[in-house]
């Protein structure tokens, strides 16, 4: 990729198969799986994928070695048939360096609320216990 500029990504996952699509992606971002929630971008990713890139639009196709993607036939999401195969994956390099994979700060609330956890739901079993119909 060696560009700083957000592109926009393809990228199959070598878990479940399933394609990823990212608008405006860049190196320091961490990105995961959306079926199986695994890291996208691993270090054998030279060993497992063929990186393409579609020369009208710019679009990058992260593929397993395993799927077909045959030059002048296959077709970009933009129509083309102008894709060019990178012999060199450097997106792990890239992502390493730009600090994807770097741990983030602890976020106070929960996984699935995007507001912090009141303190009269500590206990959940007086959460459960309490008769919603009486409050």
């Amino acid at each position: 990729m060696s560009e700083d500029k957000p592109r926009d990504i393809l990228i199959e996952c070598q878990s479940c198969g399933i394609e990823n699509v990212f608008s405006n992606y860049t190196p320091d971002q961490f990105i995961l799986c959306n079926q199986c929630r695994d890291r996208l971008i691993e270090p054998n990713l030279q060993e497992v994928c063929s990186q393409f890139e579609c020369k009208d639009c710019g679009f990058l196709i992260v593929a397993l070695k395993k799927t077909k993607i045959v030059i002048g036939e296959s077709v970009c999401r933009c129509g083309s048939k102008n894709l060019i195969q990178i012999t060199t994956i450097s997106l792990y390099r890239e992502a390493s360096s730009a600090g994807a994979f770097k741990e983030a700060p602890p976020v106070d609330g929960d996984w699935y609320r995007s507001e912090p956890v009141s303190d009269d739901i500590e206990n959940y079993n007086k959460l459960f216990d309490s008769d919603i119909g009486s409050n």
